[in-house]
């Protein structure tokens, strides 16, 4: 099985360079595409984005655990912003909270995916990168991507520094991660 996980889908912008750059090493239709976005109001443009019946959308948040957990979105920024951690005080301090789903990701990889498939990540989720990356590693699913690709937010999440991020990368390249920095 070839997969291509979106966490932090926004508005399809990343399916859609998935789609262009797969091209060159690969079929893009042998991939089957799931796409995570928590903000509500950025789904129905994930959903038009949608090219084939390959394409998954869920409007989820990832995490490190299963349940319901708020959503902080600042709609006032372009590009528009939202996240779950309470530590990202810039957006969590300021705006209105709605309730969303929250999956385990590390959980959903291992019980859906397994070492054989190809896996592409791409990891844009606004700080929960720390927490989801540690479960991965915990849960022993952190080789399961054969990319993960992942924008860090050290520093706008006061939790985890660059210090923090550098750790968690050595932490995963050890544990037999191939994981490159998005942006």
């Amino acid at each position: 099985m070839k997969v291509f996980i979106d966490l932090g889908a926004y508005y399809g912008d990343s399916v859609n360079e998935f789609n262009n750059w797969i091209q060159l090493i690969d079929e893009p239709s042998e991939f089957e595409i799931w796409a995570f976005e928590p903000n509500p109001d950025l789904k129905e443009q994930n959903i038009i984005n949608a090219k084939d019946n390959n394409y998954h959308f869920k409007p989820w948040a990832a995490t490190d655990y299963d349940g319901i957990t708020e959503l902080a979105v600042d709609k006032t920024a372009t590009p528009m912003g939202s996240t779950i951690m309470k530590s990202k005080k810039s957006i969590w301090n300021r705006f209105p909270h709605i309730q969303v789903k929250a999956f385990d990701f590390s959980k959903w990889l291992g019980q859906k995916f397994d070492h054989s498939d190809t896996i592409i990540v791409k990891m844009d989720i606004e700080g929960a990168e720390y927490p989801v990356l540690k479960k991965m590693l915990a849960d022993g699913t952190i080789n399961y991507p054969s990319y993960l690709f992942v924008e860090f937010h050290p520093n706008k999440v006061n939790d985890y520094t660059t210090d923090d991020t550098n750790e968690l990368v050595n932490q995963i390249i050890e544990a037999g991660g191939n994981i490159k920095l998005w942006h």
